[in-house]
């Protein structure tokens, strides 16, 4: 089972999310409101999350600053990280990119979109860890 951390400020928002991820199959969706609170929870609940969708724009860390520091847990290097943004610049976009971002939504949110989103990086996940037998 896929475990997913979702990182949002706005309640609304996270429970739009968290609808939207349940309706697509997943069970074990977790909701923080601060890449704070996301980096602590990590920390304590000593979970694995396989994806972590997160705000962009939020108080205090925003979603690059958190995602720096999730690539920098050897355990989280490679999860998929899927930034959820209003607005993005050139240079934000480039800053994830070299941060090595799973993907980009942005707002307003799209059911269908996420749900897209999710099930390509599952195929992706499945084919990396196919096994060929010869």
């Amino acid at each position: 089972m896929f475990r997913i951390l979702i990182v949002e400020d706005d309640l609304t928002t996270a429970k739009l999310i968290k609808k939207i991820v349940a309706r697509s199959g997943f069970e074990h969706i977790e909701s923080v409101s601060s890449g704070e609170e996301a980096l602590e929870h990590i920390m304590a609940s000593k979970k694995t999350y396989h994806f972590i969708l997160s705000d962009l724009n939020m108080p205090k860390m925003s979603g690059i600053d958190f995602l720096k520091k999730i690539r920098n847990m050897p355990s989280y290097k490679d999860v998929i990280f899927i930034l959820i943004t209003a607005e993005s610049s050139v240079q934000q976009v480039k800053e994830a990119i070299n941060l090595k971002v799973s993907d980009y939504i942005v707002k307003p949110l799209n059911a269908n979109l996420i749900q897209e989103k999710l099930t390509f990086h599952i195929q992706q996940l499945h084919s990396q860890k196919a096994v060929v037998v010869h």
